[in-house]
């Protein structure tokens, strides 16, 4: 079955390893992989590329494609794919973005804890009021839901491709608790990033487009009760506190 317009595939690190066993493609990419210093961004540069060439093969293209970055250190596919991609990785899982579009954003986020932030620190990474809510209730509830936070704000600043160099505020953000649509008033674009906790407590973000009703979204992990593959949207998350964004 083809991908859907929107698609994210995620892998845990025993698959990762196991992409990353696969020679790479193209010679640009062999020359990055040898490149890097450690082996945890090598597994994780060439799964990712592995993840690609599988979804790219789904969507009807059998040979690699080459993924290049823009200035901005932002990965892009030819144009004859017609396809924006998005890529992350973080120990242990690695995450790849599809999108029938010209732009998408994908994040995986460790476990954070809110007591390694200032106060200052967090109202600058994050949209207003949301660090606010991270004194509503317990120490374990706050950081899951920093984790979610900071997902949430990585997948849309990758959405529109700027990360934080030009700070939050080029966006509006409206969260109510399921999910956060974030307003890219340049472009006259709109995202709608939603969330998934994964089994270890990082937390997958992905943005595309609005109304992005059409998401498939496959776990690959042997975990028990990790795996997860749909042709409709995520879960909706719990609803916050006075509904504040979770």
């Amino acid at each position: 079955m083809a991908l859907a317009r929107n698609a994210v595939r995620i892998a845990d690190a025993a698959t990762a390893a196991a992409l990353a066993a696969r020679p790479l493609a193209s010679a640009a990419d062999r020359d990055r992989h040898d490149r890097m210093r450690s082996a945890r961004a090598r597994t994780g540069f060439a799964a990712t590329r592995a993840l690609a060439d599988d979804m790219l093969r789904e969507r009807g293209h059998p040979e690699p494609q080459a993924i290049r970055a823009d200035p901005r250190g932002r990965p892009f596919l030819p144009p004859a794919c017609g396809l924006a991609i998005s890529i992350s990785h973080t120990d242990p899982w690695v995450a790849v973005a599809l999108a029938a579009a010209d732009r998408c954003g994908v994040d995986v986020q460790s476990p954070l804890d809110p007591r390694a932030f200032t106060r200052s620190v967090l109202q600058r990474y994050l949209p207003p009021g949301w660090a606010d809510a991270l004194g509503d209730g317990e120490e374990a509830a706050a950081a899951a839901t920093l984790t979610r936070m900071w997902a949430t704000v990585e997948a849309a600043l990758k959405w529109r491709g700027t990360g934080f160099a030009r700070g939050l505020d080029v966006l509006r953000w409206e969260a109510d608790g399921i999910r956060t649509v974030v307003h890219d008033d340049e472009a006259g674009r709109s995202a709608r990033v939603d969330t998934r906790r994964l089994p270890d407590g990082s937390v997958l973000a992905h943005a595309f487009d609005a109304p992005a009703d059409d998401i498939d979204v496959a776990i690959h992990s042997p975990s028990p009760g990790a795996r997860h593959d749909s042709r409709r949207t995520p879960t909706p998350a719990p609803t916050p506190v006075e509904g504040r964004p979770t």
